[in-house]
């Protein structure tokens, strides 16, 4: 008994002391927090770093303090900040302050109101930033500390059990907004710049409509709920999204927004896309350290939602989701579907595409920070487009290369796609039809009917070209016009593509961008079009054309050519800098082919070779026309009188460009064999009220005749055995053969320099009603010293030419049928190796002869005068040894003179 009085003694004695301890602490520490001094004590200790007050303080036990109205505010060597919180609680440590370390536990605070603005750079304008910057009581706003840092070592600060709840404010920079419920974590920092963590981050907010700029709505309500971490990291080394390589999230998420730009954080190795928008927001985020865990689906209904892809804005109603596979290879998915879009080429006014049902899923690693410039083997887009249409062809163009002939003018279309794309391989199959597309080549327009498909398969755009095999366009009902006159037949014409490779970039480049990624990223920019004109390959095709006068625009000559019918096209077309290149060579077979050359037409069967001989500023081809059994006549003829015709004609175009009304081009007309069916037709070159009149006969014909813009050369042959005329009543069977000679001309204008062709009569038969003549060895010939034609209708020449004549008798037998005369005037009139010259102008319907005058060892004869169909007006000589006479023509009535005959036949000038 007497051990345990002292025992009990001493424990009495120790709570004495503890009561008297914890009473003077009472009393001394809440005093001192209730005493005004003591506010303004802590205070002058940073004034420039921090100031605190509050408006109730207490402390029931030793190092806890709980606290009302607490205010603080402070500055960093960057930014200004200010805390308000309506009451708040926290111990601390008080040992650890001895070694700079501030050990804070179990925090708990109600409605915080939270402020920060920047202190202002000196190499930054703030004019348009500075109103919507918060408020700091009791802090002007001012610029950033730049003096060196002081080496000293650094508080740490460790906040253990953080636990916000209530309502709360912020207004960071110039975003404002509140929000609603708890938030608890554990968190550390180092003074100085030193490191920043935050643990067991545990989130239930109920958040109210964020501020940018004081009245645009970032994003209305929300709710977030989930787990937060941040790995220590250095804030003013990792800022902005480069604080995400230290976050840990689990978090579910429901809320408004007004911009789905964040959405762009998940989007960053899918390159050339970027995101925004307006929507809900719903689902579960799972983060860790930059990377999309699995357990992420997030899901984005959006009344707005405007995608940026490979410079094009794709912009309507459709939802968003991202999520990410169980898998070990970590992918994230990204899935847009659009229930109502447009689809506009960066640059343009008006929608390219509209419609409702454009998908579009990218697969790639989930890894925010991959290096856009190094994309990964797994990273693939995949693009579906069931129909969308097509308000203006037209805005296709953009996808043309700049150096194609063919253009796009209008119309509408549907478009339908799927495409493939990772990063080294592309599968794109894109089809496109119109009832009413309007297409051109130059000069010509079309107005079809359109069903085409681009089919482009590469499975290494590192290390091959492209295929195109499969690819085809079909135009039906199509229409020509050229030069705004409409043709009324319509035509049909379909292009298969049965093997093809094409590359774009040129080796130097391929060697710099070797991923299909980069290669879409040049072909997005605003000179994306260039690199169009540097698509090269090679494809073999088959082919099929109703109408073939899509040739005209290739050859655009100075010689009228056109070509029409339809036939079936195979070849190979090699491309070099999008344009045709050697080793392209075409075959168009036709059963139905027309040409037309100058004035002439000829249409039978007959194939069409083409082929690139260089190529350069524009390539250079060679094509040749060959017609088999065919007819050719005068555009202007109701009749083919030229049957059976072999011909070829070979052009050599130069410098083939678009942008030229007419090329440089050297043309080769030759025709291997014709029969000419009646040699009357040439009667209608001939003006009217002449004499000699072509009544039947068949020839054959033969030309070989080169053509340029400003000159031509070659010859044309004419022979026939059953040639009949008529001179004045008069009937004549004969031999013919004309051999003319072409030496120069503008063949556009059908002038020819014919000097140097010669006429030759043979086998001469005159049958008539008082006398025959007949004489297969009788020859007359006419060779043109120099010739001039037109050789149009109605016919122009200006000839000067020698005669030579075997004798007269079959002038002396047609005298004799028209007047009669007795046997020794025939006889005196027979003469042998009459030679002469014979001057002949023929012009607007009138022949005018200058002069014809022929001579032998007795006799001399001349002519002058003037024929059209009104009347003949003119002089004949004749001269026997030394009797002469003079008959004199004027309107129809005839005069014999035989005074002074020779001078004036001379004086006599036949008028034109």
């Amino acid at each position: 008994m007497a051990a345990s009085k002292p025992k009990a003694h001493w424990i009495v004695r120790l709570i004495r002391i503890a009561v008297v301890v914890e009473i003077s602490y009472l009393l001394l520490v809440n005093v001192a927090l209730q005493v005004p001094a003591t506010q303004s004590l802590i205070n002058t200790i940073k004034p420039e770093k921090f100031q605190v007050s509050w408006v109730n303080a207490w402390s029931w036990y030793p190092f806890r303090v709980n606290a009302s109205g607490v205010f603080a505010n402070g500055q960093s060597r960057s930014q200004q900040w200010q805390l308000e919180t309506a009451s708040a609680a926290a111990s601390i440590a008080v040992l650890p302050l001895l070694f700079k370390r501030v050990w804070i536990d179990d925090v708990v605070a109600q409605n915080v109101s939270y402020r920060q603005r920047p202190r202002l750079r000196p190499d930054k304008d703030y004019t348009d930033l500075l109103p919507f910057y918060p408020e700091i009581d009791g802090r002007d706003i001012n610029s950033i500390a730049t003096a060196p840092r002081k080496k000293k070592r650094p508080w740490h600060l460790s906040i253990d059990n953080i636990s916000v709840s209530g309502n709360h404010h912020y207004w960071l920079m110039q975003f404002k907004g509140s929000m609603a419920g708890k938030f608890s974590a554990d968190l550390a920092f180092a003074t100085g710049g030193g490191p920043f963590s935050l643990a067991r981050g545990q989130l239930d907010l109920t958040l109210d409509t964020l501020y940018a700029n004081s009245n645009t709505e970032v994003f209305n309500r929300g709710i977030v709920r989930g787990e937060l971490e941040l790995a220590p990291f250095v804030p003013r080394e990792n800022k902005g999204i480069k604080a995400l390589r230290f976050v840990t999230a689990d978090a579910d998420i429901s809320m408004d927004v007004n911009s789905l730009a964040f959405i762009n954080l998940f989007t960053r190795n899918f390159n050339q896309m970027t995101i925004d928008g307006a929507g809900r927001i719903d689902g579960h985020l799972q983060l860790q350290q930059g990377h999309i865990l699995a357990g992420t689906d997030l899901s984005v209904d959006a009344d707005d939602l405007l995608l940026n892809i490979l410079g094009h804005h794709i912009q309507g109603e459709g939802t968003l989701n991202l999520a990410a596979g169980d898998g070990s290879d970590e992918l994230a998915t990204l899935n847009i579907q659009y229930a109502d879009l447009e689809v506009t080429h960066i640059g343009d006014a008006s929608a390219l595409l509209k419609g409702d049902q454009l998908k579009l899923t990218m697969t790639g690693p989930g890894f925010l920070f991959a290096t856009p410039n190094e994309p990964h083997e797994l990273r693939n887009m995949h693009i579906a487009v069931a129909s969308l249409a097509v308000p203006n062809l037209a805005l296709l163009e953009h996808y043309l290369p700049e150096k194609w002939p063919l253009k796009i003018y209008g119309g509408e279309g549907l478009l339908h796609a799927n495409a493939n794309i990772s990063t080294n391989a592309l599968d794109l199959n894109i089809a496109l039809s119109s009832n009413n597309a309007n297409l051109g080549v130059g000069e010509y327009r079309f107005q079809t009917d359109l069903d085409a498909a681009l089919k482009l398969v590469n499975p290494s755009v590192s290390s091959s070209d492209t295929s195109i095999a499969g690819s085809y366009i079909r135009l039906t009902e199509a229409g020509f016009s050229r030069k705004s006159q409409e043709d009324v037949e319509r035509w049909n014409a379909s292009l298969e593509i049965k093997d093809g490779h094409l590359g774009m970039l040129p080796p130097a480049k391929k060697q710099q961008t070797v991923n299909m990624t980069g290669l879409l990223s040049l072909l997005s920019q605003p000179d994306g079009k260039k690199l169009l004109s540097t698509v090269h390959g090679s494809v073999n095709f088959a082919s099929s054309v109703s109408s073939l006068e899509w040739l005209n625009v290739l050859l655009k000559d100075n010689y009228d050519i056109g070509i029409s019918g339809h036939g079936e096209i195979n070849g190979l077309i090699n491309l070099e800098d999008a344009q045709t290149a050697p080793g392209t060579d075409l075959l168009i077979k036709s059963d139905k082919l027309a040409l037309d050359i100058l004035d002439y037409r000829s249409s039978g069967s007959g194939e069409i070779t083409l082929r690139v001989q260089e190529g350069d500023i524009g390539p250079d081809w060679w094509t040749e026309i060959m017609l088999h059994e065919a007819d050719l006549m005068r555009k202007s003829d109701s009749t083919p009188y030229i049957q059976n015709v072999n011909l070829s004609v070979a052009a050599s175009i130069e410098n083939v460009n678009r942008e030229k009304a007419k090329q440089d081009s050297t043309l080769t007309f030759r025709i291997l064999s014709a029969n000419v069916t009646d040699l009357s037709i040439f009667n209608s070159y001939l003006p009217p009220g002449t004499p000699l009149q072509l009544t039947s006969g068949t020839a054959s014909l033969t030309a070989d005749i080169v053509l340029r813009a400003d000159e031509a050369h070659g010859w044309l042959s004419l022979e026939s055995h059953d040639m009949a005329f008529t001179i004045d009543d008069q009937s004549v069977r004969s031999d013919f053969a004309a051999n003319i000679i072409v030496m120069d001309g503008v063949p556009a204008d059908m002038q020819f320099d014919i000097s140097g062709s010669e006429l030759r009569l043979d086998d001469v038969h005159v049958v008539g009603k008082k006398q025959d003549f007949s004489d297969d060895r009788w020859s007359a010939s006419l060779q043109m010293v120099q010739g001039k034609t037109l050789w149009k209708k109605p016919l122009q020449l200006d000839a000067e030419a020698t005669i030579q004549i075997l004798d007269s008798r079959p002038l002396v037998a047609m005298f004799n049928n028209k007047r009669g005369s007795p046997d020794w005037l025939q006889d005196m009139l027979t003469i042998r190796n009459i030679e002469g010259r014979t001057k002949i102008a023929i012009a607007n319907e009138t022949i005018v002869i200058p002069l014809a005058h022929v001579t032998a060892d007795k006799i001399e004869v001349g002519a002058k005068g003037r024929i059209n169909k009104q009347s003949r007006d003119g002089v004949f000589y004749a001269r026997y040894k030394k009797l002469d006479a003079i008959l004199k023509v004027n309107s129809g009535k005839k005069n014999i003179d035989v005074l002074n005959a020779r001078e004036k036949y001379d004086i006599y000038q036949a008028r034109p």
